[in-house]
């Protein structure tokens, strides 16, 4: 019998026990309800299980989710770990997140072979649209009629050289931190890279001006910050919520 199903009969159980002893009440509904709905999610995750050796991944039930809370928070670690094991077998492993089983590759072989494979059969933008959620978020055509990308690549790389100053002296700009005392002091590495990113993606996009504008960047970084989280959240549902909560 699968975890699944072990986990469905004690829920079901509970629930008719809850039901003998006492009047439904709001409350009662209210945990029937998220009971379906763990239920629902962890069916979901246990689709996307693939047959290779996992890391990090206690033996208990429900260990595949102590696992992915675990990812949040050390996700570094528990990739070294796993590839300092199974590297030396040059044997694949997964890793459990809030969202969906990550193989890690550890072939020379098989990275190469994932390298040149066709964007069509494994494409690093769709995965990043689905980790995104860009299709209940933005659009699918974004994703389905890319016309922008060609465009951008065209006539950013004729036009680089041209800005290139530009971007050197906003980048030195940024990072030129107003401190008059001269001491060690605390710098919110996170903001900084972001406002960088914003600087001088925009400087090229929208111009020396606007790049400039200091509200303009917030709105901008913002915007893509709040697209990372919503989609994010969307996709930790499972697919049948995904439009309900977008």
């Amino acid at each position: 019998m699968s975890m699944l199903a072990i986990t469905t009969a004690g829920i079901r159980n509970t629930i008719l026990d809850c039901w003998k002893q006492a009047t439904p009440t709001w409350e009662f509904v209210f945990i029937v309800i998220n009971l379906i709905l763990i239920t629902a999610c962890y069916g979901s995750f246990s689709k996307k299980r693939v047959s290779v050796p996992s890391y990090g991944v206690p033996w208990y039930p429900l260990g595949s989710w102590v696992a992915a809370i675990r990812f949040i928070h050390n996700s570094a670690q528990l990739i070294e770990g796993g590839y300092q094991i199974h590297h030396p077998k040059h044997q694949a492993f997964k890793i459990a997140t809030p969202s969906r089983w990550v193989v890690v590759a550890t072939s020379p072989a098989v990275l190469k072979q994932l390298s040149e494979n066709d964007p069509s059969v494994l494409s690093q933008q769709a995965a990043a649209n689905e980790r995104n959620s860009i299709s209940y978020i933005l659009s699918s055509s974004i994703h389905s009629d890319p016309f922008h990308v060609p465009l951008i690549t065209k006539n950013l790389t004729l036009g680089l050289s041209k800005v290139i100053p530009d971007l050197v002296e906003g980048l030195s700009q940024i990072f030129c931190v107003d401190n008059p005392a001269g001491e060690w002091i605390a710098i919110d590495v996170y903001a900084l890279v972001l406002k960088s990113l914003s600087a001088t993606t925009n400087r090229i996009l929208v111009g020396k001006e606007l790049a400039a504008d200091s509200e303009y960047l917030h709105s901008v970084s913002e915007l893509a910050e709040s697209v990372s989280r919503t989609g994010l959240v969307i996709d930790l549902a499972p697919h049948w919520m995904k439009g309900t909560l977008a």
